[in-house]
């Protein structure tokens, strides 16, 4: 029997990319804005936001590193279904929701689905006005603090460890 791996696959990458371009529309989002959505999506906690979706652990924001080449499949994928459409615009090369992704996601229903949504909402309503170039600052402002928590935890267990 082969294994099947639901979790971070390019199948669970379209899903949350078809529901923030939903939230985000009429707004295009490029690679980058939704590498960096992707990530405010599953830690929205991270920036203040709800409650985060995924757990989190430490040294998350490495996910950004791995999350381009599985969101660039992700998208190849909602385009080749008609759920997205590619833009071609002084930025470069963005995407934006297409007329078939509001039905798509209307036939899709759990608690997991409803909270993305939910989340993918406050992501859009918080970040759309940002461009690349102040999210990326964003981000490096608070790259330290995300998944850092831990770090501080494991010098004192460290050092509890030492002075026994």
């Amino acid at each position: 029997m082969k294994n099947i791996y639901p979790f971070n696959s390019s199948v669970e990458y379209a899903l949350r990319c078809s529901i923030l371009l939903e939230a985000s529309y009429p707004y295009c989002l490029s690679m980058q804005k939704m590498v960096y959505y992707d990530y405010l999506l599953t830690h929205s906690g991270d920036a203040n936001g709800p409650e985060s979706i995924h757990l989190n652990t430490p040294n998350r924001i490495s996910e950004i590193s791995i999350k381009r080449e599985k969101i660039d499949g992700a998208m190849s994928l909602l385009c080749s279904k008609g759920l997205a459409r590619v833009v071609f615009n002084k930025e470069g090369i963005s995407y934006i929701a297409s007329d078939n992704i509001t039905p798509f996601l209307r036939e899709l229903s759990s608690d997991y689905i409803d909270q993305l949504k939910s989340i993918a909402l406050w992501v859009s309503n918080k970040f759309n006005k940002y461009t690349e170039s102040e999210l990326s600052k964003y981000f490096d402002q608070n790259i330290d603090k995300w998944g850092g928590e831990f770090e501080n935890a494991s010098l004192l267990a460290t050092e509890g460890g030492t002075n026994e």
